[in-house]
């Protein structure tokens, strides 16, 4: 039960608290737009950057009603990583902060900018408390036990573990050529490698602690950003 007049790019996922009030999306400052520059061809996608504050929909399940955290920036929210509650109405949101992301579609640049941030929001007065910034260029994140592990987006693949607890991280250099997500599970990273100017594709398993390679599968090409299904 929500709606807006101002359209963001998508509302891309949600994430269900544990104590199971509520749903929670991200959304994006980019939205539908533009439509100006893109006929005179300055453009090549019709999207405005700043068309939204970026902030979250807060749906309550019980209630079947819908309210909108802002955080009064613009930038671009897509995947929630993590969320914790830590008391009554108030959780923290563990996610990156997308920048430059048309710049990004419009292949302009490489890789968006990105921080993985922590938010802590309350949801009984619809306010945000504190935006933590850990610095780090993570994205594509799963909790495992205290760490959150992601992938640095660079030209050779990076594991972080970022331990939410005392703040702290480490990066890890894993085998592979171009690397997206990667699924931590019982001491072991699992991910697809696009090798060979993307033309293969392969399945790794290495070891968390380092590194070494338990299994390399060739598996059917698929590009990178296909997001992984498998935990």
């Amino acid at each position: 039960p929500w709606s807006t007049n101002k359209y963001p790019i998508l509302v891309h996922e949600a994430i269900k608290t544990d104590d199971e009030k509520y749903y929670i999306f991200p959304l994006t400052s980019t939205g539908l737009g533009n439509m100006e520059k893109y006929i005179e061809g300055k453009i090549d996608l019709p999207l405005d950057p700043e068309l939204n504050k970026a902030g979250f929909i807060i749906y309550d399940i019980d209630a079947n009603i819908c309210s909108v955290i802002s955080l009064d920036i613009y930038v671009d929210l897509f995947h929630i990583n993590h969320i914790e509650k830590l008391s009554n109405g108030v959780y923290k949101i563990y996610l990156p902060f997308i920048y430059d992301f048309m710049n990004f579609l419009n292949v302009t640049a490489d890789y968006p900018g990105l921080d993985m941030k922590e938010v802590t929001i309350n949801i009984t007065n619809n306010s945000v408390v504190e935006i933590y910034d850990t610095n780090l260029r993570m994205d594509f994140i799963n909790n495992y036990g205290d760490y959150l592990i992601g992938s640095y987006l660079s030209e050779k693949p990076k594991a972080i573990f970022y331990n939410r607890k005392h703040k702290i991280n480490h990066t890890l250099s894993i085998p592979g050529e171009v690397v997206r997500e990667m699924i931590p599970y019982n001491g072991m990273l699992l991910y697809f490698s696009h090798e060979k100017n993307l033309t293969e594709t392969f399945l790794y398993v290495v070891k968390m602690a380092d590194g070494d390679v338990l299994t390399k599968i060739s598996v059917p090409n698929r590009p990178p950003g296909m997001h992984t299904t498998m935990y």
